[in-house]
């Protein structure tokens, strides 16, 4: 997460006051869209900028992730915010429905927290799909920029569709390849600054004419030419990658056989510190392998910070994958994949080490991995996270690892139960096989609730009979948390399709009791509503009183997010309403006033 958070290191860059200049005129305006080939010195540009001006700044590394779920964005830029008593929201299944009014209560809580004059800079936006919902995010945000704040994106392409109205009222300040291209000053700058000793004005102007102002062909011809001591020739392409590969072949293959065998295998992550890369290629030299390649600025970025991390320029990366996989045989890069995915893992770069494993196709481990993963995904609001990396594995799979469909099942739940339901039910039939009583029982309170959440009560009877069944099969539960679920699933049931069920009473005092030792406050907002429904139609809702109290504070918390807080009042909306307490119409006022401010969707609506 650090890496991607963190603005990269700019030894060894050359300031190019020309387009300072252009930066600075473009404060006034909201956004400021930098944008041209791979290569074209974009992402040394802005961080050069920010560096020399001494500017407050947030760095996002945008990646397929982000596109892939949403969640994920508002996760790592809610984590990379200045620190307060209350973190940033989770964007969990409760705000989905009301995804613009959750990102522009982030955004402003998110600016609140920056001193201004500030740069909030996106940068690899290009990796974002036209379809994303992202852009209408990103737009929205920028109607809530504060006076001094501005958004800054770095992207090989133009601003897109959804940005349309920004750029029509010249919100939009834009930087293009024109602008960007080197000039012969800046060329000769750039040359003085990395050449190891003095170069002749015609060598200079060689090299100037050969890269065509583009930067990351100043900084290959150069080192070519330091190894021939002469300007040496581009192939005749327009294609930056062809012209890239052809003048990266021709070093890469004077370097040593140890650089080599780093730079083949390091290339497999996207980015890495000096301990992961030696841990990876057993070299002992292999951190200071890339630590000399960042000195020289030769395609390798630098992310500061007590442990820093390295990342590869994607025209370097794209090259050395290609050459990766004409060096090692299937089976050697599977290899290298299985072992940087499990050091990734250890890292805490999950996205990285499931992307390896995909990539390996080895879909025992990526099942492993998943598991133990999964319930941190799923309370972070993940969960199409999760799905993206469920989706890879061959169902033939899930046959064999049922808590690969309980998974699916739960990425499911409360958007599409019916899905969710057969995901759980299949499950659950296989634990029962295989007489895993963990995963039977927590399969059993998915289905329930997936039924709950349908606001479909006749079907529980089935399910309500089921868990007799289930316990006479497990003599105990296997952990307090898997009881907690079945309790709060059990106690829904009872509450929804049979109020005097002879065990309700006990269920009810027992889920309760569970609910409060839950560190999740979401839980025992839920087994709240469930508590009070139970007493209710049993007729002695006095009996919730002690609940509904606890409820009053927990609503009135700054604790708590706003979901929370709504599924708290309707406990309490509920009950005053029995009660005809005085405080019942403000409640509800404040409770429908929550949920339009914030987006949230409510425990109500079931």
């Amino acid at each position: 997460m650090f890496a991607k958070t963190t603005r990269p290191a700019t030894t060894g860059s050359v300031k190019r006051p020309r387009l300072f200049r252009r930066l600075d005129r473009a404060r006034p305006r909201p956004i400021t869209w930098v944008w041209g080939p791979p290569g074209a010195g974009k992402t040394t540009l802005v961080a050069s900028y920010l560096v020399a001006r001494h500017l407050f700044n947030l760095w996002y590394q945008v990646d397929l992730g982000d596109d892939a779920d949403i969640a994920t964005f508002f996760y790592y830029l809610g984590q990379a915010a200045p620190r307060r008593r209350r973190p940033l929201p989770l964007l969990t299944p409760d705000y989905r429905h009301g995804l613009p009014i959750f990102a522009r209560r982030f955004f402003r809580e998110l600016f609140s927290r920056l001193k201004t004059p500030f740069a909030l800079v996106f940068d690899n936006y290009h990796e974002i799909s036209s379809a994303s919902v992202l852009h209408d995010v990103l737009r929205d945000a920028a109607a809530e920029l504060p006076r001094g704040g501005r958004m800054i994106f770095i992207s090989r392409s133009e601003p897109p569709a959804a940005f349309a109205r920004l750029r029509s009222t010249r919100a939009i300040e834009l930087l293009d390849w024109s602008r960007l291209r080197f000039t012969r000053s800046e060329a000769h700058a750039l040359i003085r600054r990395l050449g190891p000793r003095r170069w002749s004005k015609k060598v200079i102007d060689q090299l100037y004419k050969s890269a065509d102002g583009w930067a990351a062909g100043l900084v290959l011809s150069l080192e070519q030419a330091i190894k021939e001591e002469q300007a040496p020739l581009a192939p005749q392409t327009q294609s930056s990658q062809l012209i890239f590969d052809y003048f990266a072949g021709e070093i890469f293959k004077r370097t040593d056989a140890e650089t080599q065998e780093v730079l083949l295998q390091c290339v497999f992550l996207p980015r890495l510190t000096e301990a992961l890369a030696k841990d990876l290629t057993g070299l002992a030299r292999a951190g200071e392998i890339l630590a000399q390649l960042q000195r020289q600025n030769y395609f390798t970025n630098k992310r500061t910070g007590s442990d820093p991390a390295y990342e590869f320029h994607p025209l370097f990366r794209e090259f050395l994958l290609s050459q990766a996989n004409r060096t090692y045989d299937a089976e050697r890069r599977r290899e290298i994949q299985r072992k940087a995915a499990r050091l990734s893992e250890n890292m805490g770069q999950i996205e990285s080490a499931a992307a390896l494993l995909c990539d390996a196709e080895d879909w025992p481990h990526l099942a492993g991995f998943i598991c133990r993963h999964a319930p941190s995904l799923l309370a972070q609001g993940r969960g199409q996270t999760l799905e993206v990396w469920l989706a890879q594995i061959p169902e033939i799979t899930f046959g064999e690892i049922p808590w690969l469909l309980y998974w699916r099942g739960m990425c499911r739940l409360g958007w599409h139960n019916s899905d969710a339901r057969e995901d759980c039910e299949q499950a659950l039939a296989a634990f029962r096989d295989h007489r895993d009583a963990s995963g039977m029982f927590l399969a059993w309170a998915a289905v329930v609730f997936s039924y709950i959440y349908e606001s479909r009560s006749a079907p529980l009877d089935r399910w309500i009979a089921l868990l007799d069944e289930l316990m006479g099969e497990a003599s105990q539960f296997p952990s307090e948390e898997t009881e907690t679920w079945v309790a709060t699933g059990m106690l829904a049931a009872i509450a929804w399709r049979q109020p005097h069920h002879a065990k309700g009473a006990a269920w009810a005092e027992r889920a309760w009791e569970l609910a409060r030792r839950c560190p999740d406050p979401a839980l025992q907002t839920g087994t709240a509503i469930s508590f009070f429904l139970y007493h209710l139609l049993n007729g002695n809702p006095a009996k919730a009183a002690p609940v509904a109290d606890e409820m009053r504070r927990l609503m009135s918390s700054r604790e708590v997010t706003p979901a929370v807080a709504l599924n708290a009042a309707v406990t309490v909306v509920w009950y005053d309403w029995v009660s005809a307490a005085p405080s019942y119409r403000q409640t509800v006022v404040e409770m429908l006033d929550l949920a339009r401010a914030s987006g949230a969707r409510h425990s109500a609506t079931y």
